[in-house]
């Protein structure tokens, strides 16, 4: 079994420490992300967050039935993305935009880690 917690927490501290790997697709994906976010009113950036994030939930609960590798992929792929973008962040603003990180762990984060691990929030974890 793989906690997905630590897990969760080594691969960004990785994707902090070092943000050298998959750059250009990272940065690519930003830059589509941001494309389709430009002009968004508010209520329009919530909705399509919701629904990416409800997205990804559902990748990861629903592939580890059928392929069980893929919820894995899923922490790996967003902590380390969330490390990458950190480490932009405060290459830029310093590290105290890392307090605009506080919404992604009270909600997204650990909607995925529940999405990837059950519903037990104490023992989430992914079963190889």
């Amino acid at each position: 079994m793989i906690p997905a917690k630590p897990l969760f927490l080594l691969v960004s501290i990785f994707g902090f420490i070092y943000p050298v790997f998959f750059r250009e697709e990272i940065i690519e994906m930003i830059k589509e992300l941001i494309l389709r976010t430009e002009g968004l009113s508010t209520n329009e950036l919530i909705r399509f967050i919701m629904e990416n994030n409800i997205r990804s939930s559902f990748v990861g609960m629903f592939g580890g039935i059928l392929l069980g590798i893929i919820p894995l992929l899923v922490v790996v792929v967003n902590a380390y993305v969330l490390g990458f973008v950190a480490n932009s962040a405060v290459a830029v603003d310093g590290y105290g935009v890392l307090l605009k990180l506080f919404p992604h762990g009270i909600f997204e984060i650990p909607a995925i880690l529940i999405s990837v691990g059950g519903s037990d929030i104490n023992n989430l974890t992914y079963e190889i």
